[in-house]
């Protein structure tokens, strides 16, 4: 989404939503969803301000209104928009801002999608990255794709700051392999892109060995030695966590 189509979606919106399976959300749900949608729209104004802060990559303005929006929700009685709010500063890298009541989100909602958008809450709190590859796993069940390769990113960018690079990179094609053909650009894709950065030279051997290219040959394309070729693609196959060269252009999105 462009920011020229994002601020139109900021002036019509009335109310929060999702871009999961809309038979996702259980009954009480979907019926506070409805209760809201006649109201005044603070909270999906407010959810609406941060997602187009994300997409003009504002990002130092994209946690007020979400924080905004889970106060609401809570002060209303509301678990359900503030679980979603709450979900979102998940998926656009802004968890740590949240307030601590988030935490009993899991206890106060119903259904399959909205608990396990509070579980994510929870696990993205604690810097629980195998919790958010859990919680993807529940996402790709549901047929909440969307939601899933927010919740595979989220962990990626977890393992990383972890210096957990194989973990890291697995949970990054975990979210390509659950976006499948489609072209939608998430912002947690975008967020998790460098999650395990290779180095200029690593990237250049990578790419030739992805093409096919013999050790040999990418040796003498690059004027360095096999060995050196052979030690850059070690690196880059711990990085990406793969056993080897049938599994890197999978691991390099070409394949």
């Amino acid at each position: 989404m462009t920011s020229g189509a994002a601020r139109p979606l900021l002036r019509r919106i009335r109310g929060c939503s999702s871009q999961s399976d809309p038979a996702g959300p259980a009954p009480t749900g979907a019926a506070e969803w409805s209760t809201y949608s006649d109201q005044p729209p603070v909270m999906g104004v407010d959810c609406a301000r941060a997602w187009v802060a994300s997409v003009e990559h504002r990002q130092r303005d994209v946690a007020s209104p979400l924080v905004r929006c889970v106060d609401a929700g809570l002060a209303d009685g509301s678990a359900f928009f503030a679980t979603y709010a709450a979900w979102t500063a998940v998926r656009l890298g802004v968890v740590g801002r949240l307030p601590g009541a988030v935490r009993d989100l899991p206890s106060r909602v119903e259904g399959v999608l909205v608990g396990a958008w509070a579980d994510g809450v929870v696990a993205g709190l604690d810097g629980d990255a195998a919790g958010l590859d859990a919680v993807g796993e529940q996402f790709v069940e549901l047929g909440a794709s969307i939601d899933a390769v927010e919740a595979f990113a989220a962990a990626s960018r977890l393992w990383s700051t972890d210096g957990r690079a194989r973990a890291a990179t697995a949970s990054i094609r975990r979210a390509r392999e659950s976006l499948g053909d489609s072209d939608v650009r998430t912002p947690g894709l975008v967020l998790s892109d460098d999650a395990v950065p290779l180095t200029d030279r690593e990237r250049e051997v990578a790419d030739l060995a992805a093409d096919g290219l013999a050790a040999r040959e990418i040796a003498e394309r690059l004027f360095i030695s096999r060995r050196t070729v052979t030690n850059h693609l070690q690196h880059v196959y711990d990085k990406l966590g793969v056993s080897g060269r049938s599994e890197l252009r999978t691991a390099l999105g070409r394949g």
